[in-house]
């Protein structure tokens, strides 16, 4: 399952995505550059399910701000 999160990450979806690292892979969709030093933010992200309950699991924690692109059944 492919799911766009339209957000940045904040801590509580980091550290499920690390907790979940056998099961999904994820990268930046978008990135907003800045003045700072090295300041590249993700805005939004891309997000790989291998099994859909962990991507149905996202979509309920997240479903304002998560799209599911695509899917396999």
């Amino acid at each position: 399952m492919l799911v766009v999160y339209t957000e940045q990450l904040q801590i509580p979806q980091q550290e499920l995505l690390i907790e979940w690292r056998l099961w999904v892979n994820y990268w930046p969709r978008s990135w907003a550059n800045t003045q700072d030093y090295n300041a590249a933010i993700p805005l939004d992200w891309y997000l790989l399910f291998r099994d859909q309950l962990h991507g149905l699991q996202w979509m309920l924690r997240w479903p304002d701000h998560s799209r599911v692109i695509y899917t396999l059944d």
